[in-house]
């Protein structure tokens, strides 16, 4: 048995009852435990040796999955500070991996090949052949707060539809860009063609309506599900544009 007052780990997340001042009452926290984070540095440490000498596109393409997944594992914790120590611990360690790849260059000759940047930007670990860049854990992830659902809600009951439908967008725009959520908001949040609620977490293709792939206005673009897609190419006179739902059905 621990005191919540000193706060204990579980499933990888420490939390914790924080006194305040003035008597005011205790304040729960949960943020992501010193063990989890140790283990993916250890890990980070690993994957950095484990490519000593190969190309950067190959540490890129394993590091960015790792790193994103336990990101989205933490991302409804309180996280920010935690991921802002995570990037810069990654920077040091490729740093480290470009200098014993280059023993022999200077610092400015590896930030130049492998961190290049425009003024104002941060440095990022980039591949000079592809262009394949590291993603930064703390730009990438938004921290999100978790989204009670209510205690009457019944997804299986068909007076609670709208409401389901309801919070399927507002975790959608959430968790989306700020062009994506900009798409899903013109859509109404669902698949022009499906006609179905697209999910937060759902796996999108863009489609241009106009079939030319260099016209990027939001009134050519479309968010599809990916059978959807498929659909639209297969059969594109069957695609008719989407009309606005019902009041209360699928807004935020």
């Amino acid at each position: 048995m621990t005191p919540i007052a000193q706060g204990f780990d579980f499933l990888g997340q420490t939390l914790r009852k924080y006194e305040r001042p003035n008597g005011k009452p205790a304040k729960r926290q949960i943020t992501p435990s010193k063990v989890s984070f140790q283990a993916l540095t250890a890990r980070v440490t690993a994957l950095c040796k484990q490519t000593a000498g190969r190309p950067p596109a190959p540490l890129i393409d394993t590091l960015n999955p790792v790193r994103r997944g336990w990101a989205n594992d933490h991302r409804h914790s309180i996280c920010g500070e935690t991921f802002a120590q995570l990037d810069h611990f990654v920077w040091r360690r490729l740093y480290r991996w470009a200098k014993r790849r280059h023993p022999t260059k200077t610092g400015r000759w590896i930030v130049k090949r492998y961190f290049s940047h425009r003024p104002g930007e941060p440095w990022r670990f980039t591949d000079p052949v592809t262009g394949a860049r590291i993603i930064r854990v703390r730009e990438a992830i938004k921290p999100q707060r978790y989204v009670k659902v209510k205690g009457d809600a019944n997804p299986f009951d068909a007076n609670g539809e709208a409401y389901f439908q309801h919070r399927d967008r507002h975790l959608a725009l959430q968790a989306s860009s700020a062009f994506r959520a900009k798409l899903l908001t013109r859509q109404h949040g669902r698949c022009p063609v499906g006609r179905q609620m697209i999910q937060y977490e759902e796996d999108l293709e863009r489609h241009h309506r106009d079939g030319h792939h260099q016209h990027h206005q939001l009134a050519n673009l479309w968010l599809l599900q990916p059978h959807c897609h498929r659909q639209v190419h297969d059969a594109p006179d069957s695609i008719t544009d989407l009309s606005r739902p019902s009041r209360g059905v699928g807004h935020a």
